[in-house]
């Protein structure tokens, strides 16, 4: 329900890194070339869940569908 903080990505996802890398990988050696600094998701929506929970992420989804729809709206008032 609540994230992990905002701007606390990288630190959680080092922790999680490395307890994957070294417990669950049989060739340790292999993904450490691949392990880096990853400061943010791949995913802006998977970021913001992350870090700030379901209802944030809600929120955000919410104004950016207001957004595009206020867009929609005033563009297809500009050609009536």
């Amino acid at each position: 329900m609540t994230g992990i903080g905002l701007g606390r990505f990288s630190q959680e996802h080092m922790h999680y890194q490395k307890e994957y890398l070294g417990t669950k990988v049989e060739d340790g050696e292999k993904f450490n070339r691949l392990a880096g600094d990853v400061r943010f998701a791949f995913n802006d929506f998977l970021q913001i869940f992350i870090e700030g929970g379901i209802l944030i992420l809600t929120m955000f989804v919410f104004i950016v569908l207001s957004i595009i729809l206020l867009l929609i709206v005033h563009i297809s008032g500009l050609f009536l």
